[in-house]
C-alpha cells in the first residue's frame, strides 16, 4: 500500500457523523504522509503525525471507525513520545489557543500541523495536501484568527514561526515588519512543487488510482 492508497482508504469508508469532507480529507492527507515517513525513516507513525498512540487511534476511529484497528497495522505506531522540540511544542500551544471553537479535529490538528511544520519542505507538502491553496483553506477553516492575520499572504510556515516571534517564543524573524524583511523570497516567494500525495485530490474526484511520492510497502 502507498500513501495515496491509504488516503483513499481513509476517505472512502464511512466516517463518524459530523465530520466534514474537507476536514476528513486534510486529516487523511496528514496521516498518509506521516505513515509513509514512519515506514521510510523507521520512526513511529504517531510521532510522525505529531500524536501519541492513543490520539492516533482516536483520529483513525473518527475517519474510518470500522477499519481503525486494521489501519494501525499498516505502519509502526511507535511508543509514547518522550519529549518534543521546544519550537514544535510552542507552535502546538499557539495553534491550540486559536483553533476554531467546536472544530471536529481540535483534539489532534494543532499537534499534527506543528509536528509537520518541523519538516524541511513547504508546509502544504509536509501535510500531504494538493497545493498551497488547500493549506490556506485548512487554515481559514481551522485557524481563522491566524488566517485573517496573514494579510500579506506570507508563506504559512514562515508566518507561523513569525507568530512565535511576536509572542516572544522564537527568534526567526528579526525584521519589525514584513515590509522590512530582508529575505522577501524566503518569506513570500513561490511555493510550487509536487504534492507528496499527488495527484490525490484530483484523482480521487475522477475515481482514478492514486500514487504517492512516499511509497509504503
Amino acid at each position: 500500500m502507498d500513501a495515496g492508497a491509504l488516503h483513499r482508504r481513509l476517505t472512502q469508508v464511512p466516517a463518524r457523523p459530523g465530520l466534514p469532507a474537507f476536514e476528513r480529507h486534510a486529516a487523511a492527507c496528514i496521516l498518509a504522509v506521516a505513515a509513509a515517513d514512519a515506514v521510510r525513516d523507521g520512526s513511529g507513525w504517531a510521532a510522525a503525525a505529531g500524536l501519541d498512540p492513543q490520539r492516533l487511534h482516536g483520529v483513525l476511529d473518527l475517519l474510518a471507525p470500522a477499519e481503525a484497528a486494521a489501519l494501525l497495522a499498516l505502519a509502526p505506531v511507535g511508543p509514547e513520545r518522550a519529549a518534543r522540540d521546544p519550537v514544535e511544542a510552542a507552535l502546538a500551544g499557539l495553534l491550540t489557543q486559536v483553533i476554531a471553537p467546536g472544530h471536529p479535529l481540535a483534539f489532534v490538528l494543532p499537534d499534527m500541523v506543528a509536528a509537520r511544520a518541523m519538516r524541511p519542505n513547504h508546509l502544504w507538502q509536509d501535510l500531504g495536501l494538493a497545493d498551497r491553496a488547500e493549506l490556506s483553506r485548512l487554515m481559514t477553516r481551522a485557524f481563522p484568527y491566524l488566517a485573517a492575520r496573514n494579510r500579506t499572504d506570507m508563506k504559512w510556515k514562515k508566518f507561523l514561526h513569525r507568530q512565535l516571534c511576536v509572542a516572544g517564543e522564537g527568534a526567526l524573524c528579526a525584521a519589525p515588519s514584513c515590509s522590512a524583511c530582508d529575505d522577501i523570497e524566503a518569506c513570500f516567494g513561490d511555493e510550487a512543487g509536487e504534492s507528496f500525495l499527488a495527484p490525490a485530490p484530483a484523482a480521487a474526484a475522477r475515481g482514478a488510482p492514486l500514487t504517492a511520492a512516499h511509497p509504503m510497502p
